[in-house]
């Protein structure tokens, strides 16, 4: 019987080794989180590499700069180490853009701050377009809330329209209401779980009228697009990093498979 006993408790340790071994995120190939900004000295000492990166020219980098915000368009003459933003190969050679971002930064023209890419081109809600991204995300503290994409629409709007954000755990998307022209917030909906450390997939399309977010490549929300909007009515894609306000967060995103249209 005590044979037998022993037995069932070494079955029963291997058992659970498996499974909790499932429950560890997979981390990333040679690339980690550094949990705080890097010192001067560490940047110094960080290679720029080459950048093989496709469509990384069809954005540019927004991020606090001398109490301003600061907008830079990525291109080969660009300096991509600094604390906010490097560019880092993983073990399979698969190039990532590395972004950080602490809540304490502080600009002077308004009481947020972020540290995104924006796209360069811009379209009209209503006609095609989409963005997509692959990520992966930590967060000093999970429970609060942090923006990772959204879409701002200039006049006769402006703000922004869109916005999917982290928070315990889950990503959501706030929804607009449509009504006659303009829209007022709003509904908010899940998108699905996210774990930290875990790579995932986001896409973001307006086709038809439609739009459609897909996450891990699964259609995860629905909207019709029911007003009628004119050119003036121009909006841009925007990911990364926004700490809401009077947070106190520190984040990093690593971002690759940078696609959109136009």
């Amino acid at each position: 019987m005590v044979k037998k006993f022993l037995f069932k408790i070494v079955l029963l340790i291997i058992f659970s080794g498996v499974i909790f071994s499932k429950e560890k995120p997979l981390p990333l190939p040679g690339l980690d989180f550094n949990k705080r900004y890097l010192t001067d000295k560490e940047l110094d000492e960080l290679e720029n590499p080459e950048i093989t990166m496709e469509n990384y020219e069809k954005f540019s980098h927004v991020f606090p700069q001398n109490g301003a915000t600061s907008t830079y368009r990525l291109g080969k003459e660009y300096v991509y180490n600094n604390k906010f933003f490097q560019v880092q190969n993983d073990d399979t050679g698969r190039q990532w853009i590395h972004l950080s971002m602490d809540s304490k930064e502080s600009v002077t023209s308004h009481s947020y701050l972020k540290n995104q890419l924006k796209s360069n081109g811009y379209f009209t809600l209503g006609t095609d377009a989409f963005v997509s991204f692959t990520f992966n995300l930590y967060s000093s503290a999970p429970g609060e809330f942090l923006q990772i994409f959204w879409i701002w629409m200039n006049k006769p709007m402006n703000r922004t329209l869109y916005q999917i954000f982290y928070k315990d755990g889950t990503l959501y998307l706030m929804l607009p209401r449509f009504s006659k022209g303009a829209f007022s917030y709003r509904d908010e909906v899940a998108v699905g779980n996210y774990k930290q450390g875990t790579e995932a997939k986001l896409k973001f399309e307006i086709k038809d009228n439609l739009l459609t977010v897909f996450y891990n490549d699964k259609k995860a929300v629905t909207q019709k697009i029911t007003e009628k909007f004119d050119t003036f009515s121009r909006g841009f894609f925007q990911f990364g990093l926004y700490p809401g306000v009077n947070t106190k967060v520190y984040s990093e995103m690593f971002l690759t498979d940078l696609a959109t249209e136009p």
